[in-house]
């Protein structure tokens, strides 16, 4: 066996030693060919091997070569150098398994329609490891691919796969790239492929198939893409299909920026080499200024691929500028050599909808040109939300004062300024049309807004505030042109008129304004022209008017100009109807007049106003208006009065003078049917600000010869309202103000402050020797109604209120305020406000008695009801009704509505908590229960029940009730206050006190359970119920004491009954006592008896005589003699005989 195994081992030695020493004594490139062909058998096409072939067995077969070129259906591979490395077993099996390929400068080149998969998966052939070396890639098609430098290396188990590998491209940037897959079954090849640019950190995974069909690869499968964005952290997960000539991405699942700040997207894309990237995207919500405080440096340019492009983009909701925008839609298209356009579509703040389709200029954001649809219905907020990207447009929006703006046509932004080409523009409800430009200021000149308009119609009352609108454009050069065909006035009961035409041509340039031309014409009856010109030195205006009616021409005055004069021209517009007037003014600098020339008639008044110069920078000026009829003048001094004829005349008289510009030394005097009023102060004649200061004197003798004007009724004749007082006036924009006021009307003194603003409010503090509550009250309430005379209150409806009074909060202070029904307080404070229909007094404090009051009341007046509420609080009030008197504290909340009298106190409802102290009942002497109690325990004689009555009655009238303090909550409701039961402690009696206070009809009823100690043997307190009810000052006791009548009753009828039980139980006990005697003497009558019996029993017998015996007789048998019985005594309870003494302890009852 040893010979065998050294035989075996010596043939392999020299089989090793000649593989090791022969290969290199054979020619192995004369075999090249050879080799070549076999390893095509193994390839599955043509091989052919270039240059010099070396080949060596040990340690593994390793076959070395120049050039090499492998060709089969569809695939070239190509090489420069070439090393090939066989497993020896593999070749034992006839197999071709390489365990390393290595070629250098390779080019392998794939034409996808030649590939024939069927005889890929035949071919005997596999690479445990390859090496491609700065290797070359094609991939022949439609669109060619080209990939150079490639460095890779890698593993296929056959030439089907499974393939694995990884390297490195290096083209414009390194991308490393890896792969595995499975084995090619039914034409596909599943595997994963992974990709990492160095230069931008992205990485693509993708996992999926690759097939062939029609001759062209393609890839579907699930991708993942991680990297950056514009400098923000971004990740894509989406399905892919993919070919040579274009990309689908489905369910996309984005993110952009990092975990705190991130947007969300999804939706699909689309890449083709002719159209670039088109992607289409959703999203609920984006946060974009969180996304931006964590990625303050995201370039949106840089984030956009250098390619065509076009984006679409879908949110519900995009958070920018710390505001929602809603339902948000945008695309975004760029091409190659193309500016780049978007059409964005997204409802902004303040109720505005902005669509706009047309370029952007990506690196200067706030460049636009294009077509642009905006809408807002809250432009002040709107203005807010866009003033830190446009100033200038938020500026112009705030100082519109705009309900609804709305813009249709082209817009072009750039740096320069802003060109507007309108089809459509819509201001509330005017509708206009035509060019502006507005051109930023330069270093050498102004800005400059340039409007050319055209409106079919204007709705005044929808007109901005054009006062505001030259304010913020004061800084611009302006030239102005507007063309209204047609206005349209809102009239109150009627339908909105269209009538009149407006045209207006104004420039401005170099601080000089020039109203060229200005005319209105017949717009409700009324038709104004006017021109003029003003610099910075001053200037004039010169005005004509001429209407019938100046409603719809003070309602544009209004809309163009607000302030002071122009709603007060509103509000007299009627009384100044019909007018005609010529106005002529000039003014300096400052805005102050220098000259004015006002003449012509108002409203039935002849008016007449003259300023001009007096020398040395003087002015004069005089004012005169007459009206034959004092309403008429009253009623342009914007006061509510009935047009009445005969009650007087009325004349304005005024003149001033002083330096121009200075305010003017003004006397004037008003003439008022009766009513004197002189003035005596500085005032100043200026567009702006005219005021007027100085001394106001009024007097009257009779004020009532106003009062039918002011719906007063007529004069009562045999009383007069004299007036005589003074104050000190101020006039100005702010409105008026009266100062140190010391006056006297109809008796009553008045002292104080009084301001009347723009808006017609009041307000100020006043000092009044005295005041009627109930009159204030009538401002609201109307006059007041007569109550019947079963009635407490009135039933006829509220009348309706003389006039409706101004807003006022006036702090008053009065000496004596009378409440009504007999109640003065004194010392009275409060805070009095005023509205139509509204009578409020608020922070009350005043003395009533030797109490306070505080709270506050409101009385409000709804046509033809009246709402009332009070929350009063009062401290230590005396209160008084019949017998009853109490101090009382608390609070008292309530609440009521009605059209009389009557059914506001039938509907009050609410709440009270008082507490009383120092209560009193008259003639509720607490100890009558107890007394009466006491008395009728001790008499003897017949119970009468009538007689307890009245001893009750004249006992509680000996002495009053004094109660403890004590609570109580009460309820108010349908006009009826009714109190908590209360227990209280009163004395030694236990009362239980409730009542009821009825505001209808003023009738009180209160009702107390009064409970005395129980005597010893009661088995309850015995107690009664006392009522009073009535009106106050005239309430009924009653007493109700069955129940006492009752208890007592019963006691009675205990008490005899006691006295008879006692009764029946002596007798009992004395015929006891008899029989026991008559049984003690019978049983010692029959002792006795017993005992004579025994002693006779008990005697021997005498002896016989001694006597010869007898002869022997037969013998007899002797029977004993027993003594009689005793005698049986007398029956114990045997009626006495006949003239025997009675026993004296049955009282002579037997």
């Amino acid at each position: 066996m040893r010979e065998i195994l050294t035989i075996i081992a010596a043939c392999i030695v020299v089989a090793l030693a000649a593989a090791l020493a022969v290969p290199p004594f054979v020619d192995w490139t004369k075999h090249g060919a050879a080799i070549a062909q076999k390893l095509g058998e193994g390839f599955g096409g043509r091989v052919a091997l270039e240059g010099p072939v070396r080949l060596r067995l040990l340690p593994a077969p390793r076959l070395t070569a120049g050039a090499l070129v492998a060709e089969r259906a569809g695939l070239v591979i190509r090489a420069r150098e070439t090393a090939l490395e066989l497993s020896a077993p593999a070749l034992l099996r006839g197999a071709f398994e390489f365990t390393d390929i290595g070629l250098d400068h390779a080019e392998v080149s794939l034409e996808p329609a030649l590939l024939d998969i069927a005889d890929v998966q035949g071919a005997r052939v596999a690479v445990a490891r390859f090496r491609l070396t700065d290797a070359a890639l094609r991939v022949a098609g439609a669109h060619p691919l080209a990939f150079d430098h490639v460095d890779m290396t890698g593993a296929a188990d056959t030439l089907a796969g499974p393939f694995r590998g990884q390297g490195v491209w290096r083209g414009a940037r390194a991308v490393d790239f890896s792969f595995s897959t499975a084995s090619i079954e039914q034409g596909r090849l599943r595997g994963k492929f992974a990709f990492d640019d160095r230069g931008s950190q992205a990485h693509v995974e993708a996992t999926g198939e690759v097939a062939l069909e029609d001759g062209a690869a393609t890839f579907s499968g699930q991708a993942i893409v991680n990297g950056a964005l514009g400098g923000a952290p971004a990740r894509a997960n989406f399905m892919l299909a993919a070919n040579a000539d274009a990309l689908h991405a489905d369910k996309i699942d984005a993110r952009l920026g990092d975990d705190d700040h991130a947007l969300s997207f999804s939706g699909a894309a689309d890449f083709s080499r002719e159209n670039g990237l088109d992607g289409r995207l959703q999203a609920a919500s984006l946060d974009l200024d969180r996304f931006r405080a964590g990625h303050a440096t995201f370039d949106a340019a840089q984030a956009a691929p250098a390619l065509a492009l076009r984006l679409r983009l879908a949110a519900d909701s995009v958070t920018l500028g710390g505001q929602a925008l809603t339902n948000v839609a945008a695309d975004v298209a760029r091409k190659p050599e193309a500016t780049p356009r978007i059409a964005l579509d997204a409802g902004l703040p303040g109720r505005t909808r902005l669509h706009y389709d047309g370029a952007f200029d990506v690196i200067a954001a706030r460049a636009f040109d294009g077509e642009l649809k905006v809408e807002t219905r809250d432009a002040g907020k709107l203005a807010a939300y866009i003033t830190p990207v446009a100033p200038e447009l938020a500026r112009w929006l705030t100082a519109g004062v705009f309900t609804r703006l709305s813009y249709d046509g082209h817009a072009r932004v750039d740096a320069d300024g802003l060109t507007l080409a309108a089809r459509a523009i819509e201001i509330d409800r005017s509708r206009l049309a035509g060019a502006i430009d507005w051109r930023a200021a330069t270093p050498n000149a102004r800005s400059r807004l340039d409007m050319r308009l055209a409106a079919p119609l204007v709705d005044i009352d929808s007109l901005p505030d054009f006062s505001a609108l030259a304010h913020v454009s004061a800084r611009d050069d302006l030239m102005l042109s507007l063309d209204a065909q047609s206005l349209r006035v809102a009239r109150i009961g009627a339908a909105p008129a269209e009538t009149g035409r407006l045209r207006l041509s104004l420039t401005r340039a170099d601080g000089v304004t020039l109203l060229k031309d200005m005319s209105i014409l017949g717009l409700g009856g009324a038709d104004l022209s006017g021109s003029g010109r003003v610099t910075e030195q001053g200037g004039g205006f010169d005005f004509k008017l001429d209407a019938e009616r100046l409603s719809d021409l003070a309602a544009l005055v209004r809309r163009v100009a607000p302030g002071p004069a122009s709603e007060a021209l509103v509000a007299r517009a009627r009384a100044l109807s019909p007018a005609h007037l010529t106005f002529g003014v000039a003014i300096d600098a400052n805005g102050a007049f220098t000259q004015l020339n006002l003449s012509g008639d108002a409203g039935g008044a002849r008016y007449s106003a003259q300023a001009q110069p007096a020398g040395e920078g003087r002015m004069q000026a005089r004012l005169s208006v007459q009206a034959p009829e004092a309403a008429t003048l009253l009623r342009q001094a914007g006061l509510a009065v009935l047009p009445l004829k005969g009650v007087g005349g009325a004349r304005l008289e005024a003149e001033g003078e002083g330096v121009v510009g200075a305010p003017l030394r003004t006397r004037a005097s008003l003439d008022l049917a009766g009513l004197s009023l002189r003035f005596a102060g500085e005032t100043i004649l200026a567009l702006d600000r005219a005021s007027a200061r100085g001394e106001l004197i009024g007097e009257s003798a009779d004020l009532a010869r106003l009062a039918p004007l002011f719906a007063f009724g007529a004069p009562d004749l045999s009383k007069k309202v004299p007036l005589s007082g003074r104050a000190q006036m101020r006039f100005d924009g702010q409105g008026l103000a009266l100062s140190s006021i010391a006056a006297e009307i109809a008796g009553v003194k008045a002292k104080g402050d009084l301001a009347r603003d723009v808006a017609g409010a009041v307000s100020g503090a006043l000092a009044l020797d005295h005041l009627s509550a109930p009159d204030l009250a009538a401002l609201a309430l109307g006059p007041p109604q007569p109550a019947s005379a079963a009635a407490l209150w009135p039933m006829l409806k509220f009348a309706p209120a003389r006039f409706d009074p101004p807003n006022a909060d006036v702090g008053l202070d009065v000496g004596r305020l009378d409440l009504g029904a007999g109640l003065v307080a004194q010392d009275a404070r409060l805070r009095l406000s005023l509205a139509p229909g509204v009578v409020a007094a608020r922070e009350i404090a005043m003395t009533l008695g030797e109490g306070r009051v505080s709270g506050e009341a409101a009385v409000r007046r709804e046509g033809g009801a009246v709402i009332a509420k009070a929350a009063l609080n009062g401290e230590s009030l005396a209160a008084s009704a019949g017998p009853f008197a109490a101090r009382v504290n608390g609070a008292v909340d309530l609440s009521g509505a009605g059209s009389s009298m009557a059914e506001l106190v039938a509907s009050l409802a609410g709440s009270a908590r008082l507490k009383f102290s120092d209560a009193r009942i008259a003639q509720a002497a607490p100890e009558a229960l107890a007394h009466v109690v006491a008395e009728a325990e001790k008499a003897e004689g017949a119970f009468e029940p009538l007689a307890i009555s009245q001893t009750l009655a004249r006992e509680m009238d000996k002495d009053a009730q004094e109660l403890p303090a004590f609570e109580s909550q009460a309820t108010i409701a349908s006009g009826r206050l009714s109190f908590a039961p209360t227990q209280l402690r009163v004395g030694d009696a236990s009362a239980h006190l409730s009542g009821a206070l009825d505001l209808r009809t003023g009738a009180l009823d209160v009702r107390e359970t009064l409970s005395a100690p129980g005597p010893a043997g009661w088995t309850s307190a015995p107690g009664i119920e006392i009522s009073w009810s009535g009106e106050h000052g005239a309430l009924a006791r009653r007493v109700n004491a069955d129940a006492l009548i009752g208890a007592l009753a019963e006691r009675a009828i205990a008490r005899e009954a006691e006295r008879n039980a006692a009764l029946e139980a002596d007798i009992h006990e004395r015929a006891f006592f008899n029989r026991r005697l008559k049984m003690d003497r019978r049983n010692d009558e029959e002792r006795r008896a017993l005992e004579e019996a025994r002693r006779i029993l008990e005697q021997p017998p005498a002896p016989p005589p001694v006597s010869p015996p007898p002869p022997r007789a037969p013998a007899t048998v002797l029977t004993p003699q027993h003594p009689a019985p005793p005698r049986r005594p007398p029956a114990a309870f045997a009626p006495a005989k006949r003239g025997a003494a009675p026993d004296p302890s049955t009282a002579g009852r037997y």
